[in-house]
């Protein structure tokens, strides 16, 4: 009876320890984010166990604009050094931007006149994304104080609408020595979503609020 009573009880113990260790699998219950390249400051909460829910809200550089992006994360813990996640995430951002820039006057027949000249005008663009994201935070210290960063990284597809406002079907871009940036940010979709490859790479400071 006692042997028995004493494998419960290390049973017990060993399931204890094992709880312990699905605590520690997330290092913060509840944070605040800062990323640093993407414009946005978010929240992190622990849901469940190994389990968080994050919602990061932010800016554009350029124009007026929102943007939005939720995401649930599983953590996992790597060498009892770096807390690792996996995530699912949504994004969604609408922006509008005023531009002046040089365009090129075109006939009936969409050639080349042989007139440039620059002129405003303004693109809106309406951009949804899911991403399956991946990452890792790890602790640093800076003139002896201790800092959280993570890097985060995801893939998926985007969806994107962009209109262009006052241009004339008798205009187009001087695109000539542009080089992907340009021909992208002045994309027309005419109305209708379009599916794109989805990369991207982010860096941000973890500041802890409830550990």
């Amino acid at each position: 009876m006692k042997n028995i009573l004493l494998v419960l009880l290390l049973i017990k113990l060993n399931t204890f320890a094992q709880d312990s260790n699905k605590e520690k699998i997330i290092p913060i219950t509840t944070s605040l984010k800062v990323n640093l390249n993407g414009l946005r400051i978010g929240v992190e909460q622990k849901i469940f166990k190994n389990y968080t829910a994050q919602l990061e809200i932010g800016k554009a550089l350029e124009g007026k604009s929102i943007t939005v992006k939720p995401q649930i994360r599983w953590y996992r813990k790597v060498y009892n050094e770096n807390f690792t996640y996996f995530g699912l995430a949504y994004f969604y951002k609408h922006q509008k931007t005023n531009y002046n820039d040089t365009l090129r006057q075109l006939d009936n027949d969409r050639n080349f006149t042989g007139t440039r000249y620059t002129k405003d005008f303004s693109i809106n663009k309406y951009i949804h994304a899911i991403t399956l994201n991946t990452g890792f935070i790890h602790q640093e210290k800076i003139f002896n104080q201790s800092f959280l960063f993570e890097w985060n990284i995801g893939i998926g597809i985007r969806y994107k609408k962009s209109r262009r406002y006052g241009l004339t079907e008798n205009e187009d871009f001087d695109l000539q020595e542009a080089f992907i940036i340009r021909p992208q940010k002045y994309q027309e979709t005419n109305g209708a979503f379009k599916i794109y490859p989805e990369l991207n790479l982010n860096f941000s400071i973890i500041i802890p609020l409830i550990k």
